[in-house]
């Protein structure tokens, strides 16, 4: 079963037509809010910081799932 990936996040008219979605998913646009708040929340020289290249990836992507869900309800 595949991940929900909630759909384009910039949707426009013509996906229906066409039967295709471009650009970014709203998954991935979640993901890239999250990992950017995660980036965020360390000052630039903290050991977290340095290591985030190893957990901010999945841990993004944690957080968009659960937004997904939350937004499902």
């Amino acid at each position: 079963m595949s991940k929900n990936d909630g759909g384009p996040a910039f949707p426009t008219g013509h996906q229906e037509t066409y039967n295709q979605t471009t650009g970014l998913s709203l998954r991935d646009y979640f993901a890239a809010a999250a990992m950017r708040a995660y980036i965020n929340s360390f000052p630039g020289g903290s050991p977290d910081y340095q290591d985030a290249p190893l957990w901010v990836p999945s841990a993004a992507y944690e957080m968009a799932d659960a937004m997904l869900e939350e937004r499902d309800k």
